[in-house]
């Protein structure tokens, strides 16, 4: 019985691994907005405080069933580790923005979903990958008829 017990808690264990407190804190990106200033908000944060680490951005959007995605840039503030980022021009279909960053020798992605508004939805982060399955996923599921 203490065997099936030891077996069950190590299974247990192993399967939160991947969601604990490490990934927590650590370096990624937090974008909010567009502001009264017209932009995105966009911060790079590590374990809490903003960092001085480049990112990748790009739109990744559905317009009439093809798929489309864009390099953005990013134009640094006078404040450390904040950024501002050009809403996308009335963007017609379903848009996400994906924000890459590398730190520490990990890759984290921010997805950011954009609603008809052009306001930020809520974000989601990926960790290991450039987030692009993600966004696809994202895509999808902004296109089902309930989101409209």
């Amino acid at each position: 019985m203490s065997r099936l017990i030891c077996k069950l808690v190590l299974t247990s264990f192993l399967a939160i691994i991947p969601f604990t407190p490490a990934h927590a804190g650590g370096a990624h990106v937090a974008v909010t907005g567009p502001h009264a200033d017209g932009f995105y908000h966009v911060e790079t944060l590590d374990c809490g405080e903003r960092g001085d680490y480049g990112v990748e951005v790009h739109a990744e959007g559905r317009v009439q069933g093809t798929r489309r995605s864009s390099v953005l840039r990013l134009v640094p503030t006078s404040e450390r580790g904040l950024w501002t980022l050009r809403p996308l021009r009335k963007p017609a279909g379903d848009w996400v923005l994906r924000f890459t960053a590398r730190r520490h020798g990990q890759t984290v992605t921010t997805i950011a979903p954009l609603g008809r508004d052009g306001r930020i939805g809520e974000t989601a982060l990926a960790f290991g990958g450039d987030g692009r399955r993600e966004c696809d996923h994202a895509l999808a599921l902004m296109a089902k008829p309930a989101n409209r």
